[in-house]
This record gives structure tokens, C-alpha cells and sequence, in this order.
């Protein structure tokens, strides 16, 4: 099985049309605070083009239902991603399934306690599973859906699938010319050699 991929920080409908045409498996809005976040207006557009033929992933970093009701009620979203910090709460009966993103900060891993449809290991860059031992990075891969994040591009998504054979990788400057505005190029060879693996 080849890797999954996610683009995420897209924020115009020409680069989500792209990161589709070039075989990206979803996309990522970012709504919370980010040189990424996408415009209202604009994420209605994109998830209305692309609704039915790529998953669209609305990014938030704490769970809030009223302002996460409030986007959902504007754009029509396939999954939501949450960041769990302790403090969340639970994020309870939620609309819509769950990116369950953890930030893993080397204090170790602290597994979100609601279920989720996948797993988002979000690194500061990945060159090692900081503060994993591999029999921890095995039973989590094996349990969950994993994606892996953190200065994913495409000089090292390659070595990184194969060494970790996530389930799906996820990238945002990784496949930028500048915040928020994708690179074709970028996202062409990030994508053929994460699906080469």
C-alpha cells in the first residue's frame, strides 16, 4: 500500500484544483491562526468544487463547537482536524470525522482520549521519532491510521515513507513557493515519490 498524501494549507481553488489533478488524497483549511489560513469565502468555494472528488480537511487547533459548528455551516467539510492539547476537553459527538492531531514536542506522546479516524504525528521536522522507542512507534502504527508530519518535502519524503511506512504523510511549506501559495513542481514530486514507495 502506498502512502497516503495530504496537502495541506491551501488557500485558493487553483491550488486545491491542483493538488487534485496531481493525486494528492486530501486537502487541508487551515481556520485557525496560521499565514495559512484560508478565507471563509474562498474554503466554500474550494469544498464546493472539490466536494465528491477529494476529501477536504478543515484544520482547527482547539476545539471550540461553536466556531467550529459555525465554519462547518458555510463549508462543506469531510473531516475534521483537532489538535489536542490536555486542556481540550473531549470532543464530544462530533459532526464530522476526526484528524486526530498530536504535537509531538518531545515530552512524549499524549494520545488524544476521543476516538479518531486518524492519527497526525505533527513534528517540528522529522529526522527521528523524538521521544518514541520503536516498540511505542510500532504498536501506534499498527493501531491507528498514522500520519506523519513536519518538514515534509520532497528531498525526504521518499526516505521517510519507506524507514516509517506511515499510513499517509502530511505537508504544508513543504510544497510552497511562499505561505499559502503552492509550488506545481513541488507538489508534483512530493506526491510521485511518496506513491512510488
Amino acid at each position: 500500500m502506498t502512502a497516503k498524501v495530504k496537502i495541506c494549507g491551501i488557500t485558493s481553488l487553483d491550488d486545491a484544483e491542483m493538488c487534485r489533478e496531481l493525486g494528492a488524497d486530501f486537502i487541508g483549511l487551515i481556520f485557525a491562526e496560521s499565514p495559512r489560513r484560508v478565507e471563509i469565502d474562498v474554503a466554500a468555494r474550494i469544498a464546493k468544487r472539490l466536494n465528491g472528488k477529494i476529501p477536504v480537511v478543515g484544520v482547527f487547533d482547539k476545539f471550540v463547537r461553536e466556531d467550529v459548528d459555525d465554519i462547518i455551516a458555510k463549508v462543506k467539510l469531510d473531516y475534521l482536524q483537532i489538535y489536542y492539547h490536555p486542556d481540550n476537553g473531549q470532543v464530544l459527538a462530533p459532526s464530522l470525522p476526526i484528524f486526530s492531531s498530536v504535537w509531538m514536542d518531545g515530552d512524549g506522546m499524549k494520545l488524544p482520549p476521543y476516538p479518531c479516524q486518524y492519527l497526525l504525528l505533527d513534528f517540528k521536522r522529522i529526522g527521528s521519532i523524538d521521544g518514541m522507542s520503536e516498540e511505542m512507534w510500532q504498536s501506534v502504527n499498527q493501531r491507528f491510521s498514522v500520519f506523519l508530519a513536519g518538514g515534509i518535502d520532497p528531498g525526504n519524503v521518499a526516505g521517510i515513507t519507506e524507514y516509517y511506512h506511515p499510513y499517509g504523510i502530511d505537508t504544508a511549506r513543504g510544497t510552497e513557493s511562499s505561505p499559502g501559495v503552492k509550488d506545481c513542481d513541488k507538489v508534483e514530486r512530493l506526491i510521485q515519490r511518496a506513491k512510488s514507495c
